[in-house]
């Protein structure tokens, strides 16, 4: 467990679950953006090179970068090539991610650490989280809200079957929050944030370090 809570959100595409991370981020979080994390990977020389020798030269835009849209289009015509492009990025994403969590566990002003990553427990992230919060909403108001990103009922169920069914995430959940109507349901992320960081919580680095130390000689 870390010394600060790191909270993974995850949700149904649609739900919200960035605007929960945002809220948790305001009460006093530090937030991890993993698409952000992975456009930045993308940039990397390393990993450019990988993508090339996989996917070819033609997926570098005149810009000399990566151009996600046309490997999003390979990914769409071949989905088996995205296990490819997970195998290239994620272990570097981890290393990431590992490293800003250390960052959050020593800032004074950091009372946990959110983590906003669609594919947490698909990518084998979870075993960096301490809570994994799922976001859900009704079918309706989700086609409504990525109707507002030009996603048609019909992208959206595409998007949902590149990830595991809802009922496998919430059933690896710690948390469920409902998100049909965001006003009404602020508080419940309000009073998680409250339990979450909780004095009697968290353990102090010392203590925490004595702790390892007394396991480590026993």
């Amino acid at each position: 467990m870390n010394v600060k809570p790191v909270v993974g959100v995850i949700g149904a595409i649609g739900a919200g679950k960035s605007t929960v991370a945002r809220r948790l981020q305001e009460l006093g979080g530090e937030l991890i953006d993993g698409d952000a994390v992975g456009h930045q990977v993308l940039k990397e020389a390393p990993i450019k090179k990988q993508v090339i020798n996989a996917f070819g030269a033609g997926m570098i835009g005149d810009d000399g970068e990566v151009d996600r849209k046309k490997l999003g289009a390979v990914l769409f015509r071949d989905p088996a090539s995205l296990a490819t492009l997970e195998r290239i990025m994620h272990p570097r994403m981890k290393e990431i991610f590992a490293e800003r969590i250390a960052a959050a566990q020593r800032d004074p002003n950091v009372k946990l650490v959110v983590f906003d990553a669609a594919i947490l427990l698909e990518a084998g992230w979870g075993d960096m989280m301490d809570h994994v919060l799922y976001v859900d909403a009704d079918r309706a108001s989700r086609e409504e809200r990525v109707k507002a990103r030009g996603w048609s009922p019909a992208e959206l169920a595409r998007r949902e079957a590149a990830q595991w069914p809802a009922e496998r995430k919430k059933a690896q959940a710690d948390e469920v929050v409902n998100n049909d109507f965001w006003e009404a349901r602020c508080w419940e992320v309000d009073a998680l944030f409250r339990r979450w960081t909780a004095p009697e919580r968290l353990v102090s680095t010392s203590e925490s370090e004595l702790i390892s130390g007394i396991l480590k000689d026993a």
